[in-house]
């Protein structure tokens, strides 16, 4: 292309000269002067990847780095004001300091020609969290526990630079081979009302009524994440968005053991205790918070599969206290990994 270096007018290669009376010089018509070539994108979009709400993701080429990566145009509405786009894009610089192997790398980011925002990450393969628990309904307590643990550890990381995840559910937890986790999309929360952002199911009571998101609330959807790994269900549900928020305001949450055989009065404790609906009484860190994850024990297999023993049983098993018949079941759990750690035969714990 070439242009009038007077007016500005644009022409084909193959034109050589202003055709504009007002841009003629006392020598004659004004000659055109070529055009600077605009340099190539440094994402190439090859094939559309998924997405929702929030924007479309597509796997695109990184000219630089000549890897794929995955590549999200964020929806407007995410993020509707310019004080929005500005935080998002402050927390993606942040989010670029951070070196975790759980928490997908940011690769670049900014405004797209059509003014939306785009991010780029690594490319991470997976199903999400949702996907892997609908498809195999709840997960052995030691599978949940290790998956949680990698959650934190991405989450950890974000505080270490500053930055919380404003919209922790399960389609934002991808869950690779060997359950490797990758932890996705920490600022493009989709606006739910005019100031409640990220999925209903997962957000806490605080985020629900419009709060700030902290890292206490990351404690609590982190706990809603465990419940659902060990229950197959998201810990509240409704009919619609507005039924769910009240219910995480104001409802009462069911502890896993009620709603999935073989579950301790501990597990129970630990979900309950980062999941109260005051801020205050959970954890007082994710640090504090993972390490109770990692000290509960599951009940031995035969007991998550042995049909439930009456009334007696089931109120046993719904409250924490010093229950012996509940003390016996976990003290055999932990001699039959400690004997088997040690390759000798299970024994069973003395009452």
């Amino acid at each position: 292309m070439k242009a009038c270096p007077n007016c500005h007018s644009k022409y084909p290669d193959d034109a050589n000269f202003c055709p504009q009376e007002t841009c003629a010089t006392p020598e004659g018509p004004r000659r055109l002067t070529p055009l600077a070539a605009e340099p190539a994108p440094r994402f190439q979009l090859t094939a559309k990847l998924g997405g929702g709400r929030s924007g479309e993701v597509w796997v695109a080429r990184d000219s630089q780095t000549h890897t794929d990566v995955a590549y999200k145009l964020v929806t407007p509405e995410v993020l509707p004001t310019p004080a929005a786009f500005e935080r998002a894009q402050r927390e993606l610089k942040q989010l670029q300091r951070a070196q975790n192997p759980h928490l997908a790398t940011i690769v670049d980011f900014g405004r797209s020609g059509d003014g939306r925002l785009f991010v780029a990450t690594e490319l991470v393969t997976g199903k999400t969290l949702g996907d892997l628990v609908r498809e195999t309904g709840p997960l052995p307590v030691d599978r949940a526990k290790k998956i949680v643990a990698q959650i934190g550890e991405a989450l950890l990381e974000g505080q270490k630079v500053g930055v919380v995840h404003h919209d922790l559910a399960a389609k934002n937890v991808v869950v690779g081979p060997n359950d490797d986790v990758k932890v996705i999309n920490f600022v493009t929360p989709w606006p739910v009302t005019d100031t409640v952002f990220g999925v209903p199911e997962y957000l806490s009571p605080e985020q629900a009524e419009g709060k700030l998101v902290d890292q206490r609330s990351n404690t609590y959807s982190l706990g809603a994440l465990f419940a659902l790994m060990l229950t197959g269900q998201p810990p509240v549900s409704g009919a619609d968005a507005a039924t769910i928020l009240t219910q995480v305001r104001e409802g009462t949450v069911t502890p896993p053991s009620q709603l999935r055989q073989g579950l301790t009065p501990e597990i129970d404790r630990v979900v309950m205790k980062a999941m109260e609906k005051n801020s205050s009484r959970r954890p007082l860190t994710m640090r504090q918070f993972l390490a109770e994850v990692a000290g509960v024990v599951g009940m031995p297999a035969a007991a998550q599969t042995a049909p439930a023993k009456g009334p007696a049983f089931a109120k046993t098993m719904m409250f924490a206290g010093g229950a012996p018949d509940v003390q016996n079941l976990v003290k055999e759990a932990v001699a039959a990994r400690e004997a088997a750690a040690n390759g000798a035969p299970p024994v069973a714990a003395a009452p």
